[in-house]
């Protein structure tokens, strides 16, 4: 990966940061920027560590050896046969864990859970993805379990279903209307402009019925909730 592409996956990351509202994203994002300003900064450390040529030597003379003089023969001894010698019994080697994570080997090329990969590789790509995707799901996961373990008000239910309701009719209405809404999408996100009023209003008016189990951030949330899913449908047709 050179420079170029390094600094140009940064910039991307930053602007992924930017229009994400997820904070465990931005810190994943963040994440990616660090490795790769360290990949930069690696990069910068072995291109000033250039290998200075050394001078080359002379050849040297070759030295004349003394002539030996012829040995004298040495009168063979009679020797006892040897003893076997028993071997030292060897423990069979203990497997070596591989190393888990990624370590930087070069500014080219990284250590994956002891595998060795390029940097620009789409392997490495796969896996950074991959990771990304294991601890969004985990953190979906963790916060799903916090919800589950507190119990819900009466406020916090009806909105959730009424929430669940609204995405349904939405999701089925896209699903059903795919071609039509596909010719005209400004005409099918105008109704459900309506509807998003709509839910709003209706939710307003609990307060008149639940008293003090309103909560007006359960209001939001639902309407929220509503909204973003609503986004990513239009990005989905504008694509």
């Amino acid at each position: 990966m050179t420079e170029a592409q390094i600094k140009e996956r940064i910039d991307k990351f930053k602007k992924l940061i930017e229009k994400t509202d997820n904070t465990q994203s931005k810190k994943d994002f963040q994440s990616g920027i660090d490795k790769l300003e360290k990949m930069l900064a690696d990069m910068k450390k072995d291109e000033s560590k250039k290998p200075v040529e050394k001078p080359k030597a002379e050849p040297k003379k070759p030295v004349e050896k003394p002539k030996a003089e012829p040995r004298k023969p040495v009168a063979k001894t009679k020797s006892e046969p040897r003893k076997p010698v028993a071997k030292p019994k060897t423990e069979p080697r203990k497997p070596v864990a591989k190393t888990r994570g990624v370590k930087m080997l070069s500014s080219r090329k990284v250590s994956v859970d002891g595998n060795e990969m390029n940097m620009d590789s789409q392997e490495f790509c796969d896996y950074l993805l991959s990771e990304f995707k294991k601890r969004r799901q985990k953190a979906e996961e963790t916060k799903t379990k916090s919800k589950k373990t507190k119990t819900k008000s009466v406020m916090a239910k009806v909105t959730d279903s009424i929430e669940k309701g609204v995405t349904q009719a939405i999701k089925e209405s896209v699903k059903n209307q795919k071609v039509t809404i596909e010719k005209d999408p400004k005409a099918f996100f105008s109704k459900v402009k309506k509807l998003e009023t709509a839910t709003k209003s209706f939710l307003q008016e609990l307060k008149t019925v639940l008293g003090k189990d309103f909560d007006a951030k359960e209001v939001t949330s639902t309407v929220k909730g509503i909204q973003d899913m609503v986004n990513e449908l239009k990005k989905k047709i504008e694509k």
